[in-house]
């Protein structure tokens, strides 16, 4: 009797829980239906007021990445679910011919424009350096009609260096070195003087061009054609015409020698080893300057009966012809 009325009491237990409405612990409660349902509350009661700050702080904190509890919307979710499959992608699956259309930075793009643009042809006519080697090639050239025209005129030069009375030979059976193979060596002095000029202003103030090789020319031709003037009219003015036509020869003589031995300078200085350069340039004004003073040497020789008497005058020559037009290629290069 007791058994069966504790079964009818449990039985009637479970029948009243089980008819009961119990809250599903695991079940997500989304906090946009608290906002819906706010505005049909709002929408069925008109006279209730709804805060506009509140509406948007809800929906600030559905949206917020931040927020570790908000719930994203669905389009958001799609498009972070596309972002997540795409990270994940292998190399087989990128296109290659997929085009960025990442605007391309416009210092870049003009950096690379410039790197591949054609230059004008005279910006590379007068940045180049490869017309002295053409120079060189006609000073070779000029050499060689002399070797085969007059074989024993340069090793006349060379010992009329060495020997004065080899000199004084040379200035009787040349006629006084106007002739043809003397004026075509004395072009190969000046152009070879030029490009060493040429030369020392482009390694010590790195400007160069034809531009710059053209007043080299110009500045030894001017020199040398006004020494030469000088002393022929000093030689007819007054009575020394043996002893300057004599010094003039020396003069012609020595540059000749010079242009020989500058040949070989100038195209290690201007196309040898970096490391090369400054000992040539150096080496190569050790040499001009011991032919120079070896020729003022001779010339006191040839003068040596006019020096007592017009020493002045001497004076004057030496500062004007032979110091001066050093001094003023010191200067234009300090100008540079």
């Amino acid at each position: 009797m007791r058994s069966t009325f504790y079964m009818i009491l449990f039985t009637f237990l479970c029948v009243h829980l089980s008819s009961q409405e119990t809250a599903n612990p695991f079940e997500i409660q989304s906090r946009l239906d608290s906002i819906y349902e706010s505005e049909n509350t709002a929408q069925d009661s008109p006279d209730q007021v709804i805060d506009p700050d509140n509406v948007v702080q809800s929906i600030n904190e559905v949206v917020d990445p931040d927020t570790e509890s908000a719930i994203t919307p669905p389009v958001a979710e799609r498009k972070a679910q596309e972002k997540d499959s795409s990270a994940i992608m292998t190399d087989s699956d990128i296109n290659p011919f997929d085009v960025s259309h990442v605007p391309i930075r416009k210092s870049k793009l003009k950096k690379e424009a410039d790197a591949f643009a054609t230059k004008d042809i005279d910006t590379i006519d007068d940045q180049s350096n490869s017309f002295l080697f053409i120079l060189i090639l006609i000073s070779c050239f000029l050499i060689a009609i002399v070797i085969n025209t007059q074989r024993g005129a340069i090793l006349k030069i060379v010992k009329g260096i060495t020997n004065e009375n080899v000199l004084k030979l040379n200035h009787r059976e040349e006629k006084k070195g106007i002739n043809g193979h003397y004026f075509l060596l004395y072009i190969t002095y000046m152009i070879n003087a030029a490009i060493f000029a040429y030369l020392i202003i482009y390694n010590a103030r790195d400007m160069g061009g034809w531009q710059i090789f053209k007043w080299c020319i110009i500045g030894v031709a001017a020199v040398y054609i006004l020494k030469h003037a000088f002393l022929y009219i000093l030689g007819q003015t007054f009575p020394i015409s043996k002893e300057a036509g004599l010094y003039s020869f020396t003069i012609q003589s020595f540059n000749l020698f010079l242009g020989l031995i500058l040949i070989p300078f100038n195209l290690i200085i201007g196309f040898g080893p970096v490391t090369l350069v400054t000992p040539m340039i150096y080496l190569a004004a050790l040499v001009i300057g011991i032919l120079i003073l070896i020729r003022s040497f001779r010339g006191l020789l040839i003068a040596s009966r006019w020096i007592s008497t017009n020493f002045f005058h001497f004076f004057l020559y030496l500062c004007a012809f032979e110091i001066l037009p050093i001094l003023l290629f010191i200067k234009v290069i300090g100008k540079f």
